[in-house]
């Protein structure tokens, strides 16, 4: 008649010590090569996002919102372990968005922005990468079937961005091409914006460019030329107060 209680105070001092034991760590799940991989796409997609949101901005002529462009630029983290010379670029894009964001004038920012977007460029030559981009509007056309020669400008400078960012001689003589027609003429614009003798050295400035491009196969003198463009487009679109928003926008 005494094994039951026995039992039961065998039972109570076994679930004593039991509780008093830590529970085991749990062990730590691996992520997938798929999920990794997942991870990084979503990253770099965040990435060509910020990038081409800095691209915008400042091409608007608007040092605000390129530097808040940065600002969400910087917050895209790349998790997954890189090999050392991606790394090494990833730091330095890092460290050109954190220009971008303490720019003290639209000059500086296109400087930042063009070593960032090169520095894409760069390293998705050196991983082989091969980006694919929806297609351009036509530079020609615009909702209201007018032809704007702003459009163009427009076009062709996302044309030498992707060029930049993808390595691509395509994109790049297309842009060059775009960018070169003129002249610009008063009536494609609404009356507050004046092109004066200054729009006009811009105007000079940008077909400049676009001739000294054509041939260009060196992908940091081409980083130089789309830094001096967006630079020109910042200068021009904050002198007139025009920009993107006073043209017809491309379908």
């Amino acid at each position: 008649m005494t094994t039951l209680p026995r039992l039961l105070t065998a039972l109570a001092v076994v679930a004593t010590i039991l509780t008093a034991c830590p529970s085991p760590e749990p062990v730590p799940v691996e992520p997938s090569a798929e999920d990794l991989k997942s991870d990084f796409v979503s990253a770099m997609h965040g990435r060509r996002d910020g990038v081409r949101s800095i691209h915008d901005a400042i091409v608007a002529g608007t040092l605000p919102e390129a530097r808040e462009a940065g600002r969400t630029l910087a917050r895209v983290e790349v998790d997954t372990a890189l090999p050392e010379t991606w790394a090494v670029m990833n730091t330095e894009l890092e460290f050109a968005v954190k220009g971008i964001t303490e720019a003290v004038d639209l000059n500086a920012a296109a400087a930042d922005a063009a070593v960032t977007v090169g520095t894409c460029g760069s390293c998705h030559r050196a991983a082989g990468a091969q980006l694919q981009f929806e297609p351009l509007p036509h530079p020609d056309r615009t909702e209201d079937g007018s032809r704007h020669h702003m459009v163009r400008h427009q076009v062709a400078a996302r044309a030498l961005w992707q060029a930049v960012v993808s390595n691509s001689d395509e994109h790049w003589n297309n842009g060059l091409t775009w960018l070169a027609a003129g002249p610009v003429e008063q009536s494609e614009f609404p009356e507050h914006v004046v092109l004066d003798d200054r729009a006009r050295e811009f105007e000079a400035l940008v077909h400049g460019i676009a001739a000294e491009g054509h041939g260009v196969t060196d992908p940091k003198a081409r980083v130089t030329l789309y830094g001096r463009l967006i630079a020109v487009c910042a200068g021009c679109h904050a002198h007139t107060q025009g920009g993107p928003a006073s043209v017809p926008s491309a379908p």
